[in-house]
């Protein structure tokens, strides 16, 4: 079956073209503005840089002066080339600076650090500059383009702090006899070994007596020192004869202290003259 329109009566269809005399009505131009492609002096605006969002999110992962854009790394220019103080190498002492300068009981001027004679009657800002060989934070960070705190988190800034705190440790230690002072803390203590996988300060005095002594003749003077002091009184005779002597410095005088009398019989004289000698005050505890 197939629909077929059926026109009102009074239905005009419309012309199959305009007729020769229509005329369009004219536009209207009452708020009409030209596109700014005419207006004169229009310039175009470029089109943006396409940029991997990825690389916007990572942006922390790779580091400052990393342009997402071009994929590149670009110079940094935050002053990481002058001097911490702020000053250029080589900028010259202006009147003003020179007349606000101390003098001397004398009377003859004070320039401040770094400033030196130019050999013109003026003062040149010359910081020291490092020995043949040597580094500097400030010139390692200006080389790679980075501000100087950013530079320190790399893994060259973080070698050279190193660096500089064993040399600074070096001397302090030449200057004291070789030995660092006692208010440098010295290097943690080796972390001691398991015993039957259990850590050595963890024993109380019935896990120690439940050792056999073949296996107490493997422990070593960091194991000992590691022990519990009221812990070694768990040591019998057969225990203590079969230290090895080389270890028995790892105990100290509470160590001693602790020991069952009846186990200190087992201790041989190649045992006794490993004792550290404030470790023996504790056989008259």
């Amino acid at each position: 079956m197939t629909d077929s329109f059926n026109p009102p009566a009074d239905f005009t269809p419309p012309p199959a073209a305009p007729p020769e005399d229509f005329i369009p009505p004219p536009p209207n131009t009452d708020n009409f503005a030209p596109p700014p492609g005419e207006e004169p002096g229009f310039v175009p605006k470029p089109p943006e840089p396409v940029v991997d969002g990825q690389i916007l999110n990572g942006i922390g992962d790779v580091g400052p002066g990393f342009n997402p854009a071009t994929g590149t790394y670009e110079p940094i220019n935050d002053g990481s080339g002058t001097d911490p103080a702020g000053v250029a190498n080589g900028t010259k002492a202006s009147q003003a600076q020179i007349d606000s300068w101390d003098s001397g009981a004398d009377g003859s001027l004070m320039p401040p650090e770094n400033w030196a004679v130019d050999g013109e009657g003026g003062y040149v800002y010359s910081p020291p500059s490092p020995q043949p060989g040597e580094s500097s934070g400030e010139a390692a960070a200006a080389a790679a383009g980075m501000s100087v705190a950013d530079w320190a988190l790399t893994a060259e800034g973080m070698a050279f702090a190193e660096a500089e705190e064993a040399a600074a440790l070096d001397s302090m230690a030449a200057s004291n006899g070789g030995v660092i002072p006692p208010n440098i803390p010295a290097p943690p203590a080796p972390e001691p070994e398991l015993i039957d996988g259990i850590r050595p300060d963890s024993f109380r005095e019935d896990d120690i007596a439940r050792l056999d002594s073949s296996s107490v003749r493997a422990l070593d003077k960091d194991q000992f020192a590691a022990f519990d002091p009221t812990a070694v009184a768990g040591f019998g005779r057969d225990h203590v004869a079969a230290f090895d002597p080389t270890a028995v410095a790892g105990f100290g005088s509470d160590h001693v202290a602790a020991f069952d009398p009846t186990a200190v019989a087992g201790f041989g004289r190649d045992h006794v003259a490993a004792f550290d000698t404030q470790a023996i005050a504790g056989f008259k505890a």
